[in-house]
């Protein structure tokens, strides 16, 4: 290792006057990044357990370049700001004119730089420098005075490292380990947290500089109560330290949690030529094991390991021309590197089903990623579906029963015939293997697999269907496998690190023929909190996270707010605003909105759904995790439109397309066909690129985007991002250069982007700030003085003049600034103008292609436009049930979408999709029935609440109603706020609550097995009913309430059966089961699939909501 110099100096006095100007930060930082850290096995992590590595400058000793000089608070700056350093060592000699000349003055400079280093968001090391003498026992008084009052000191502050011993030598590991075994206790009284760095035999090298075995301290490492948040020191010198020692500390790093403290780019002397090539080579080894690292030195000493040129301190520059050599290279390092800076999540999906597309698990970088979710898993008859292999049930054999060869395989080994895990599941276990920072979660539902959840999520089942898939997908015990000799018990145990619960959609709007209710609202909180349960019980780092919808039709569908005391993270699936489903083109993942889309709706782009997260359901940001599509949608048959791209036209229906899915196209497809032949265009607010050939338009997002939705991360405070899917994006491991991950990892690396309506400032001196300021459309927006376009009756999204027709698509608007939306008579429309347009002979109404006298288009055929109908079939004063006939009277197919009026707050839709707002619901078709030929007819329905004035009734209106002194609910006439009878009464007496044996059998009330409840009325012993019908009701708001009903068989044989119930008001909607109703009677029996109860069983899968 280096030898240090004594400088025949003499020590200025400085410690007697210790301040470095403060700085407040807006930008994120290491500290605010990463929070308190921990080391979890042989990693350093943040305070979410995930791997990272920290990277910065070390100073020289104190006692010659300290404080005044190269550490003053225009130095850290430059360290915090342009260095980017997460990390920053302070370097205190012990002998050599160090700590031992003035051990108060040096403790007072050091808790300057501990307070100085917070403020700028950088973590620090306090260095016990020791080197000569290399014993760290002879100076172990100095080490417990300092260690013991540094820990007291500063060990709440949460970003103290305690480095114990620089560079031992000439000691074996025996006494160094001794000497830290008295030592850490010490600090462990006080930061009983704090991370600790144990030097290594021979200047920190593990003993290979003095040839010793470094596997005695793999063999041998420090253990017992105070041994955790333990690393272990290693300094290397590129010129001088090479392959032998790269390839020990390879191996060691798998072991053993380690931190370069120091290492320079020349020969241990700290002095010489920089050895590029070695330097890079270690540096690749540091980022790829994730070993954090300060460089040796941050000073203006003459020495080429000296960062500063001579002369630099104490005023800079701190770069650029205030830079040697290695300055400049390892600045680079420091911001660059071959990792990281910010420590953010990037989830990929991997489908089960790439391995039939020839992607495979050792197609992925596991460079690039930190999760990886696997779907999908079936959820089905209140259990996930494993171990089956059939088409839209499961694919048990993509999962776990194929063999994979060698060169399918993640290590190059083939799978062999007896063993119990292969298939995508065993890749994914050998990738972790490899890649320890990995998570994999296993994803249930998905948009095809999501039908049984509503099911599943019910309070009877949820707890086992919990518990199935906690035992299959955690604990790996899998269905045994005969034909493939896979599955058993554990066969499947370290594959999965948690859960991805992927519902599409609770209450409504999923995949058609999948089970709704309106209490799956309240069932999806319900379910995260089983799963959180069982989870922890299991192992409280486990992780759960959710796919959480963009639209706001399905984000009132959840209950948000709940979200983060039971998820790690919330995965945000801000794409699909727009596709080939919409009958004209649009966006796939706006960034903001665009104020020229005539179909704009409230909500729909990326950072509106990210507000509506944050700043409506107050999540966290740092447990959003923000959605990319690394794919496209496209249409056909669209015309160019007044721009000539494209963009917001008309379309015959979904263009080109893959994998049996037209209109979607892989982004490598995109990247490789479609960019090249087709024009390029971009839109300066939504931020988003795509593609037009005259007919065929693609929307998607480029490298470009990505790296610009990758800065909106980072100036958020985002907790990562997540992409579907690995498979569309362009091919390759490593992942090549124009790949959609490089871009993302690329621009999660880099610094975060500061806006003027983002940056806190008020830039425009108009005394408002960023978001304040009215000429900030949004965090983006880079330019406070631009005044947004005012909002007009053309750009607004809202059908102001009530014909069905919105914005621009109404003839009544010429441009988004026009603020009339009615429709004007044109000037000189071709059907008033008393000429022949169209050359048929017939003018104006006497032309069959003229509607009306404002008609301007002469040539228009007979065809008409999308009408509606709207009956309401149920009507019960403070709602009713609707059903609207959608038929296309034009001449083409099209895909519609209607404006409807409604009277009150409509609750569901059936057969479609809704917004609602102004007292109309816009609605487009489902999947099934979204395109219309000409002609043809289609219905969804709705119900809808009317609103209601307030009730008043006795037990909340704040009078004595009954005379007797008492109001409301202080009197006993009164049950609740909604009774309306404040007469004291005395409850109804039954045969089963009066005390007497009716039935002459000896037994009273509720010991008589003839009473079911003090409700009964009959205390006769009857024979139990063969078919007992329960009712509970599930939620109730008053004037209406939902229930759910439980049929059960208590006789010996199967039934088909048939129940008649009494309930109170109007049914208007029954699920389950068919129903009649007669009065106050409801006559209820099951339908094809569930009309037999079997004997000894319940049927749990029938309930009705109703009116009172």
């Amino acid at each position: 290792m280096k030898r240090r110099f004594l400088y025949a100096i003499m020590l200025l006095v400085f410690f007697s006057i210790i301040s470095i100007t403060s700085k407040v930060f807006s930008q994120a930082t290491a500290i605010s990044d990463y929070g308190r850290l921990k080391v979890v096995a042989n990693h350093l992590c943040d305070a979410n357990g995930q791997p990272i590595q920290l990277k910065g400058m070390s100073s020289h000793g104190l006692q010659w370049y300290g404080l005044g000089d190269c550490v003053t608070g225009a130095s850290l700056d430059a360290l915090a700001d342009d260095w980017q350093s997460g990390i920053f060592r302070v370097s205190m000699y012990v002998d050599e004119g160090g700590y031992k000349t003035d051990p108060a003055g040096y403790r007072a400079a050091i808790d300057a730089i501990v307070d100085d280093t917070l403020e700028r968001g950088m973590y620090v090391i306090l260095d016990w420098h020791i080197l000569n003498p290399g014993d760290p026992w002879e100076n172990i008084e100095d080490a417990r005075e300092f260690f013991s009052y540094m820990s007291a000191k500063h060990g709440g502050k949460g970003h103290v490292f305690y480095e114990l011993c620089n560079e031992p030598n000439g000691v074996a590991w025996s006494r160094i380990k001794t000497y830290a075994e008295d030592v850490i206790p010490l600090i462990r009284a006080n930061d009983p947290d704090g991370i600790i760095i144990v030097g290594t035999p021979a200047w920190s090298s593990f003993g290979i500089s003095e040839g010793r075995d470094p596997m005695e301290i793999v063999n041998n490492p420090l253990s017992g109560a105070d041994a955790h948040n333990l690393m272990y020191a290693f300094h290397f010198y590129a010129a001088s330290h090479k392959s032998d020692y790269l390839s020990k500390i390879r191996n060691i790093a798998d072991y053993l949690p380690i931190f370069v403290t120091e290492w320079g780019t020349q020969t241990y002397s700290g002095d010489g030529a920089n050895d590029v090539q070695s330097s890079q080579q270690w540096i690749d080894l540091m980022a790829e094991k994730k070993i954090s690292w300060t460089n040796w030195n941050f000073s203006d000493d003459w020495r080429s390991g000296a960062v500063l040129k001579t002369g630099a301190c104490p005023s800079g520059p701190w770069t650029g021309t205030g830079l040697k050599e290695s300055g400049q290279l390892v600045l680079d390092w420091v911001r660059n590197g071959s990792g990281r800076q910010n420590n953010k999540i990037v989830v990929g999906y991997f489908p089960a089903w790439g391995i039939y597309s020839d992607y495979f698990v050792r197609d992925i970088d596991p460079s690039k990623i930190t999760h990886i979710n696997y779907g999908f898993i079936n959820v089905k008859d209140n259990r996930p579906v494993i171990g089956v292999t059939k088409t839209g049930v499961g694919d048990a054999w993509a999962d776990y029963q194929r063999g994979m060869s060698a060169a399918e395989s993640v290590d190059g080994v083939g799978d062999t015939w007896d063993q119990p895990l292969k298939g995508n599941w065993n890749q994914l276990r050998k990738l972790k293997q490899r890649n320890p920072h990995i998570k994999v979660l296993a994803v249930l539902g998905g948009w095809t697999w999501s039908g049984g959840f509503s099911d599943a999520a019910l309070p009877e089942n949820r707890e086992a269907f919990v518990a199935d898939c906690i035992d299959k997908l955690i604990l790996g015990n899998l269905p045994y496998d005969t034909a493939s000799s896979t599955g058993g018990s554990g066969a499947a145990a370290g594959v999965f690190d948690g859960i991805d619960i992927d519902w599409e959609y609770p209450v409504c709007c999923g995949l058609g023929g999948n089970t709704y209710r309106p209490q799956d609202k309240e069932n999806y909180t319900a379910l995260l909190a089983e799963f959180r349960k069982q989870l922890d019980q299991i192992d409280p780092g486990l992780l759960l996270t959710i796919a959480a919808p963009a639209g706001p039709h399905n984000i009132i569908n959840h209950e948000p707010d709940q979200f983060p005391q039971y998820v790690d993270f919330i995965n945000l699936m801000t794409y699909d605003f727009h596709g080939s489903w919409d009958s004209s083109t649009g966006h796939l993942a706006p960034m903001y909105p665009a104020s020229d889309d005539p179909f704009a709706r409230p909500g729909w782009s990326v950072d509106e759904t990210v507000r509506t997260y944050h700043d409506e359901y107050g999540i966290p940001k740092n447990q959003l995790v923000l959605g990319l599509p690394f794919y496209g949608r496209s249409w056909s048959g669209v015309s160019p439109g007044a721009d000539g791209d494209g963009l917001y036209q008309g379309s015959t229906g979904a263009g080109p397309g893959e994998r049996g899915e037209p209109g979607m196209l892989f982004y490598s497809t995109i990247a490789q066909t479609y960019e090249p032949a087709y024009s390029k265009y971009y839109h300066t607010e939504a931020k988003v690129p795509w593609l037009y050939n005259g007919t065929d338009f693609i929307t998607y997002d480029d490298a470009a985007t990505i790296s610009t939705k990758a800065q909106y991360i980072l100036q958020q405070g985002l907790a990562g991002a997540m992409f579907w899917n690995l498979m569309s994006d362009v091919k390759g491991n490593p992942a090549p250069a124009n790949s959609l991950l490089s871009a993302l990892w690329d621009g999660l690396g880099g610094t975060i982007p500061t806006y003027q309506c983002g940056d806190g400032i008020d830039n425009d001196g108009d005394g408002l700030v960023d978001l304040q300021d009215p000429g900030c459309t949004n965090a983006g927006d880079n330019d406070e003085t631009d005044e947004p376009p005012p909002t007009t009756q053309c750009s607004d999204g809202l059908d102001n003049d009530g014909d069905g027709l919105i914005d621009l698509a109404d003839p009544g608007c010429e441009a988004a600034e026009d603020n009339d939306e009615t429709n004007d008579p044109p000037q000189n429309a071709q059907c008033g103008d008393g000429i022949d347009n169209d050359g048929d002979g017939l003018i104006d109404l006497a032309d069959p292609g003229c509607e009306n006298a404002d008609d301007n288009d002469e040539t228009n055929s007979l065809c008409g436009k999308v009408a509606t109908e709207t009956v309401i079939q149920d009507d019960w004063d403070t709602g009713y049930c609707a059903n609207v006939m959608v038929t296309n009277n034009t001449c083409d197919s099209v895909v519609w979408q209607v404006s409807v009026g409604v009277e009150g707050t409509v609750g569901n839709l059936w057969n479609g999709e809704y917004t609602q707002h102004d007292g109309a619901i816009q609605v487009r078709g489902a999947a099934w029935n979204s395109e219309l030929t000409a002609g043809q007819s289609t219905s969804f329905g709705f119900c809808a609440k009317r609103d209601q004035a307030p009730v008043q009734y006795q037990c909340s209106d704040g009078v004595d109603n009954d005379g007797d002194g008492l109001v409301d609910l202080q009197d006993p006439g009164c049950v609740n706020g909604e009774d309306n009878d404040e007469y004291n009464k005395p409850a109804p007496t039954t045969q089963c609550s009066d005390g007497v044996d009716n039935d002459g059998d000896g037994l009273v009330d509720l010991n008589d097995p003839g009473c079911a409840n003090a409700e009964d009325n009959d205390e006769h012993n009857g024979v139990p009913a063969k078919v007992v019908a329960k009712v509970q009701i599930s939620d109730d708001w008053g004037t209406g309430y939902c229930a759910n009903v439980t049929i059960t068989n208590n006789g010996t044989e199967d039934v088909d059966w048939r129940v008649t119930l009494n309930v109170e008001g109007n049914v208007r909607s029954l699920w389950g089961g068919l129903y009649e109703k007669n009065g106050d009677q409801l006559t209820l029996e099951g339908k094809a699939w569930n009309n037999i109860v079997s004997a000894g069983s319940t049927l749990s899968s029938i309930g009705f909501c109703a009116d009172r």
